[in-house]
């Protein structure tokens, strides 16, 4: 691709790389084929709307499209297309990633490590956390620059999330029809996680020790 690509010559070069037919595009879009084409030829900008739809479509960010200084197309990869090769590709590298069920993903975050079921990640703060690799629905790689520490992990499969013990966190809990996260009702914000075993979390949450059951457990981050 050529630097400084405008929303047009973003749309052209997507559409052809896919396969796609204008018709095609004017039919997601529900416009006319001559809406694309002025898209495309940069005689007419595509409302928001059509913009967020197109974002989707094609699997990149809308700031993607609309920054005309920018050639670096971000990838959504979704669940159906992830695996083994998906995580080792996103390490580090700042990702977003999205839960399955939830509106709020894990922003601006490094995947560092594959652990049996878990995926561990650092956050921008350089605070270390984890998600259960069944709950990711999505990655979306933002840029390959990220900084990121050097940690050693020593979780395993009876001990997953080991790395938090005696550490406060945040945990996010899955909830099944529950759509975003909701810290008093759906999860724990600043607790201190006391021990962990293959099945359950014991954490101390002012003053109460509690245990919660391991597949619960959507994610972890330290705080």
């Amino acid at each position: 691709m050529t630097k400084n690509m405008n929303i047009g010559d973003k749309l052209s070069y997507l559409r052809r790389k896919e396969g796609y037919t204008q018709e095609q595009i004017a039919e997601v879009c529900s416009v006319s084929r001559q809406s694309v084409s002025k898209w495309e030829t940069n005689a007419v900008y595509p409302e928001p709307e059509k913009i967020l739809i197109l974002s989707k479509y094609f699997n990149v960010t809308t700031d993607y499209l609309m920054d005309d200084t920018s050639d670096n197309v971000n990838e959504k990869v979704s669940d159906s297309r992830i695996n083994e090769d998906t995580y080792t590709s996103c390490f580090n590298k700042v990702c977003n990633i999205e839960l399955k069920g939830w509106d709020t993903p894990y922003l601006e975050v490094i995947p560092i490590a594959d652990k049996e079921k878990v995926l561990f990640f650092q956050s921008k703060f350089q605070k270390l956390g984890c998600i259960r690799k069944e709950y990711i629905d999505s990655f979306l790689v933002l840029r390959d620059d990220c900084g990121a520490t050097s940690v050693s992990i020593r979780s395993n499969k009876q001990n997953p999330f080991l790395e938090f013990v005696d550490k406060k966190c945040t945990i996010q809990m899955h909830s099944p029809g529950i759509k975003s996260f909701i810290f008093d009702d759906d999860g724990y914000q600043g607790v201190i996680i006391k021990s962990c075993s293959e099945t359950s979390l014991t954490i101390e949450e002012n003053g109460n020790v509690l245990s919660i059951p391991m597949e619960k457990i959507a994610g972890i981050e330290e705080i």
